[in-house]
């Protein structure tokens, strides 16, 4: 796209044409953040293609943002292995897609418990990024999927924002106002614009978790891209084109867990399951209806928790055993 000029001030108008094969993460969260930007400039925006690319764009809400109509039979991405992209306005959406991409492990592999805890932090902190530092002109996507093959998680973030370097420019020396150097401070652990608006170690962290955890993480910000691969780091990469914003992706194993206390982030305080426990309690307990394998991984260590159950449902929780 940055080649193509899809990026440059003056573009007017830009036409998409998509293949069989499906649609990574990352691309359905850079189009809906990047189709949101440009429409709002008044590019005009073309999109059409392979039928089940074009269903599959549909139902992960993506052909909105590029101003195409969804098809009426597109029905709904599949729960299990997609999370359709979620818009980051303020800090509510932020909690709501952490809690939406960590639902999505739960519910697709069995004893995720173990992964949460680092799965969460990592998440939540480069999400939350959107909001405190990106000052975008429109919100940010995230966009998450589980591959059937693998199993890994892909979790991608992006925003249109003023990028990492405008960010961090305060703490930035004349010599160090590259993209690539500022990546480089991003992700160093206590590099932070301001310790008022947060401690400079959302970046860093989430590099830990994925080197623990053997996995892949990204960061793009204007010509410069920083990758992880498979934990260990592999440099960095100038693309064609400056690139406005910042995206962060991340690929993680939830087979393979990492205790946070073996990294600098330490054991947490407080956890996912901790956080929507008390939550359902402050509601008055959670009514069971259909997913009780889920159910009973997410709920059921906290024996305090009351429990309503629609009749209907009661032969179908005992099947699990959970009365």
């Amino acid at each position: 796209m940055a080649g193509a000029g899809a990026f440059a001030p003056g573009v007017e108008s830009v036409t998409f044409r998509f293949g069989a094969g499906g649609v990574p993460s990352a691309v359905a969260a850079l189009l809906a953040t990047w189709g949101q930007w440009v429409r709002r400039r008044g590019v005009l925006v073309t999109a059409d293609g392979e039928s089940g690319t074009m269903a599959l764009l549909d139902r992960l809400g993506v052909t909105e943002t590029l101003g195409r109509a969804p098809r009426s039979d597109s029905g709904r991405a599949d729960a299990t292995l997609f999370l359709p992209v979620c818009f980051i306005a303020d800090g509510n959406d932020v909690y709501e897609a952490t809690n939406a991409v960590l639902d999505l492990v739960v519910r697709e592999f069995a004893g995720a418990r173990s992964f949460l805890p680092a799965l969460a932090w990592a998440v939540n902190e480069t999400i939350d990024n959107i909001q405190i530092h990106a000052d975008a002109p429109v919100p940010g996507t995230v966009c998450a999927r589980i591959d059937p093959r693998t199993h890994v998680l892909d979790v991608d973030v992006v925003d249109v924002g003023r990028g990492i370097r405008a960010s961090l420019g305060s703490v930035l020396e004349p010599w160090e106002r590259t993209h690539g150097t500022a990546i480089k401070k991003a992700i160093q652990r206590g590099v932070a614009r301001d310790p008022a608006v947060g401690q400079g170690n959302g970046l860093a962290g989430a590099l830990a978790i994925a080197e623990q955890n053997g996995g892949h993480f990204s960061l793009c910000t204007g010509d410069a891209l920083f990758r992880l691969r498979d934990g260990r780091d592999r440099g960095f990469s100038v693309l064609p084109a400056d690139v406005p914003g910042t995206g962060a992706s991340f690929r993680l194993d939830p087979r393979r867990p990492v205790d946070l206390a073996d990294t600098f982030i330490g054991a947490p305080a407080y956890t996912f399951l901790e956080a929507e426990a008390g939550r359902t309690e402050e509601m008055g307990g959670l009514v069971v209806r259909l997913d009780f394998a889920y159910f009973a991984e997410k709920y059921l260590y906290r024996p305090s928790l009351s429990f309503r159950v629609e009749r209907s449902e009661v032969e179908e929780s005992r099947r699990f055993g959970l009365f």
